[in-house]
């Protein structure tokens, strides 16, 4: 059991919005070929989800000690 006494409660706290805008602007500024490294893989998936949505493909490899997420033109899919 925990020691409810122990934790302060805040109350009127407004919740922050996500940073969509700072991936959208991110991947905005990116050309095909472009990469960004960062030391935390959140903000990596963040921005690889981000360059999904924009209809580019990215690909993520861990390098010294971080992720690298690289924007990449997606392969034209072949019709039969």
């Amino acid at each position: 059991m925990i020691n409810v006494t122990q934790f302060r409660i805040d109350k009127k706290i407004p919740i922050p919005d996500k940073d969509k805008k700072g991936m959208r602007l991110l991947e905005s500024r990116m050309d095909v070929g472009d990469s960004v490294l960062f030391f935390n893989p959140q903000p990596a998936k963040s921005l690889s989800n981000r360059i999904f949505e924009a209809g580019f493909k990215a690909t993520t490899r861990r390098i010294n000690g971080g992720w690298r997420v690289w924007k990449i033109l997606k392969q034209k899919e072949e019709t039969l």
